[in-house]
């Protein structure tokens, strides 16, 4: 298949202690910042390299959400909020993600929602197939479809599978190394997500976007480039908000 829409992590490494992402005992401040129980929002200085800071945010969520029931319970956490939310009651195509390495496992989620009885109040999943030649994202059903591991070892589905127009879609959990409180997200790299939510906004700018993550990974400021599109709510184990812009 291509380029990887995530990179590996080692799970080996304590969480890195370095200036630019240090946890702070006060809560984040700012528009739409959340309280983050005791410890508040990670700081980060938006001028440190994006190399640097996807290190440190690899090392922190492989420390948090290891593959130990502890790390299981996590991910079942950020779900239920997910699914506790008026945004994913109100949908019924929900742009999702299958978790690659430590990244937050939806995978509850999917198995307690999905299918597509008219009224039942359950969704249509559609997960994200990578093209690589231009770094380009299409989305296709979850239910039935056939899954492959590609080279880079995570799953995605087959071309067959059918494909959501962006036009019919009603919310995107979008997956990341970090995000900031005002919805910046710290990706991977191959710009898959930046072009992806891009095209989105120009189809429907309405659409609710949530940066699923953990509360140790959402800092105060990250650094950004002019083509990226932040996301329009957050979620973390202990709330999922909308961010004010």
């Amino acid at each position: 298949m291509g380029a990887p829409l995530t990179s590996a992590d080692t799970g080996d490494s304590p969480p890195a202690r370095a200036d630019a992402a240090q946890r702070t005992d006060a809560p984040a401040q700012g528009d739409g910042s959340p309280a983050h129980g005791d410890s508040g929002a990670a700081a980060a200085n938006s001028t440190t390299d994006k190399p640097t800071l996807r290190t440190q945010a690899r090392r922190l969520r492989s420390a948090s959400l290891t593959a130990d029931e502890g790390g299981k319970r996590l991910s079942l956490t950020v779900a239920r909020r997910i699914a506790a939310s008026a945004e994913f009651q109100a949908a019924t195509i929900v742009l999702t993600y299958l978790a690659f390495g430590s990244e937050v496992d939806l995978e509850s989620l999917h198995k307690e929602h999905r299918g597509a009885r008219p009224g039942s109040g359950a969704k249509r999943f559609a997960v994200p197939l990578t093209h690589a030649p231009d770094s380009q994202l299409t989305f296709h059903l979850l239910e039935g479809a056939d899954l492959l591991m590609s080279r880079s070892g995570f799953r995605e589905p087959l071309a067959a599978a059918p494909r959501v127009s962006l036009s019919d879609v009603d919310l995107v959990l979008v997956p990341g190394l970090a995000f900031d409180v005002k919805g910046t997200r710290l990706g991977y790299g191959k710009g898959f997500y930046d072009r992806f939510l891009a095209q989105l906004e120009s189809v429907d700018p309405g659409v609710p976007t949530v940066g699923v993550t953990i509360d140790a990974l959402v800092f105060e400021a990250l650094p950004s480039d002019p083509h990226d599109v932040p996301v329009s709510h957050l979620v973390t184990e202990s709330r999922f908000w909308r961010i004010e812009r």
